[in-house]
């Protein structure tokens, strides 16, 4: 490894594996996307399941994974089984301001006994109000409608609000896939990035292919210029290839998501080393950050810890393009 960065295991605080829960699956497979997340650099990974099902989603990942695999309990108020699956280890939860996979959106003063309980609780943070009131008078259309339908002021309404009920918690109250320079001005709230979000912006919501783009919430200003504010970078991967998404061109008939998880590291790691940015701050976003979020002995390199160990050659050049790449059949990053 001479001449070479020898690094800690990436951990991808969210991801999501063979999705079969909702209407439309994503096209891969457990083994598909740990071995992309592999050659890209993460060694573990933490997907969802829900609170009612938890197990059903362990299993489906035990003997097929390439990598390391953990999850966020997806639940929308404080349950015993909660503390079940604590005492097994799992003491993360994601809670949802929208509906989602059959629940519907979670109220304050339910993730707040969440809190107080001591969970560490990620959220996906929009005024489904607002959001439900514009896209009801929208009708029918292409892409862009839905970049309207999601404006900033749907995240930053509920984020206002979380920054303020965080002050009453025990737990961590971390805000996912953060779109907003805005939200990152709050206090007492710890801010998740994706890919999408850092290196994309609201033009792809323009374009003949834009229905490729589509995430929620929606790229809107790169963000990648505010990463010294965040405190992890993931990729809320989701597997879609071309004809799935084809399928889904018009909106409110979208699908949100894109794949991502083998090019987390190469690329967050190329921004630091040509900005001359700290390596350790980088080490914190990939690795030390998320593994500490998830109570997990991973993401560092000292005694006690999983021996996942990444060896980054930071003099090969390569340029993102799809025979390079083990996910999907398309990449927003090409080139």
């Amino acid at each position: 490894a001479k001449g070479m960065l020898v690094l800690p295991g990436g951990v991808d605080n969210h991801v999501h594996i063979e999705k079969d829960y909702l209407a439309v699956p994503t096209d891969d497979s457990v083994e598909k996307s740990t071995l992309a997340a592999l050659y890209g650099g993460t060694t573990t990974v933490v997907d969802f399941s829900f609170l009612d099902s938890f197990y059903s989603r362990v299993k489906k990942f035990e003997g097929r994974s390439y990598t390391n695999f953990h999850f966020h309990i997806i639940a929308n108020k404080y349950d015993e089984k909660l503390e079940k699956l604590r005492e097994e280890g799992f003491t993360t939860v994601k809670f949802f301001t929208i509906p989602y996979g059959g629940l519907p959106p979670g109220n304050l003063n339910d993730l707040l006994s969440i809190l107080e309980h001591g969970f560490n609780v990620m959220v996906h943070a929009e005024d489904w109000d607002l959001i439900s009131s514009i896209s009801k008078r929208l009708g029918e259309g292409e892409p862009y409608l839905h970049l309207i339908s999601r404006p900033e002021e749907s995240e930053l309404s509920m984020t206002l609000k979380l920054s303020y009920l965080a002050k009453f918690g025990k737990g961590k109250l971390l805000i996912a896939h953060v779109s907003s320079p805005k939200t990152l001005e709050l206090d007492g709230l710890m801010f998740e990035g994706t890919l999408h979000h850092l290196f994309l912006d609201s033009s792809y919501y323009y374009r003949n292919d834009a229905y490729l783009y589509v995430t929620s919430p929606p790229a809107r200003t790169r963000l990648i210029d505010f990463i010294d504010k965040f405190h992890i970078i993931a990729t809320d991967h989701n597997w879609f290839n071309k004809a799935t998404k084809e399928k889904h061109r018009k909106f409110p008939d979208l699908v949100p998501g894109i794949p991502s998880i083998e090019l987390r590291v190469p690329l967050i790691l190329t921004y630091f080393i040509k900005n001359n940015k700290s390596l350790w701050k980088a080490l914190e976003l990939l690795s030390i950050n998320p593994g500490i979020f998830n109570n997990l002995k991973v993401g560092q390199i000292k005694e006690g810890y999983n021996a996942d160990i990444v060896i980054y050659d930071i003099k090969e050049r390569w340029t993102v393009s799809l025979d390079k790449l083990h996910m999907a059949d398309w990449t927003p990053f090409e080139g």
